[in-house]
């Protein structure tokens, strides 16, 4: 038998056992949230965008686009202005003061073309009833004349008789031909016929309307 010393025996290794899920005994909790994993900045929540700084959008956008004026400006500002004012008191909690300002603007830009709108109609239409329409059916001075004219050229003549028939016919006469053939038609009753079968027709087809 020896004497020498026997060495010890190494110490067995560690089983490959899997690392314990989260939850089971011996595992760690999970991170936090908004705490960084391996290393990675922490994300930030978005701040929230009131309804008010949306409607503002919309309302002004409805104002210029749409025409609508101030009938949807002046909300448009309104809102967007109690927004503006929601956002400035939340210390960051709310966000959209961009929204909320360009529904102001576009508030106050349409509010003005409908005032503009307004004023050009009303200085339209001031306008139109300052001009003088001629009204087809007024007697000028000058027809009055060729009536009188006429009426006397026709008792001359004989061709229609009374008076009051041959200014009948003037009237009728007056109706149906330009100024320019009634100043022919006038002239050839002055010099005592009517030459032209087309005056002697319009002539008789008056005097027929006043028979």
């Amino acid at each position: 038998m020896s004497d020498e010393p026997q060495q010890p025996l190494p110490p067995p290794s560690p089983p490959a056992w899997p690392p314990p899920a989260w939850g089971q005994p011996g595992s760690f909790p999970p991170p936090a949230p908004g705490v960084p994993l391996y290393g990675a900045p922490p994300y930030a929540v978005p701040p929230k965008t009131p309804d008010k700084a949306i409607w503002a959008v919309v309302l002004g956008a409805m104002s210029v686009l749409l025409s609508c004026g101030f009938f949807t400006g002046i909300p448009a500002i309104v809102v967007g202005r109690k927004a503006m004012k929601e956002i400035d008191a939340s210390d960051g909690s709310l966000g959209g003061r961009p929204w909320a300002l360009t529904g102001v603007i576009l508030g106050a830009v349409g509010s003005a073309l409908g005032v503009l709108m307004i004023l050009g109609f009303a200085a339209f239409v001031a306008l139109v009833s300052t001009i003088d329409v001629e009204d087809p059916y007024e007697v000028t001075p000058r027809e009055t004349a060729m009536r009188s004219e006429w009426v006397d050229a026709c008792q001359d003549l004989e061709l229609g008789g009374e008076s009051g028939r041959c200014g009948c016919a003037f009237d009728e006469i007056v109706t149906q031909v330009d100024s320019f053939e009634l100043e022919l038609m006038l002239d050839s009753m002055r010099f005592g016929y009517l030459s032209d079968a087309g005056e002697r027709e319009d002539f008789d087809r008056a005097m027929r309307a006043c028979s």
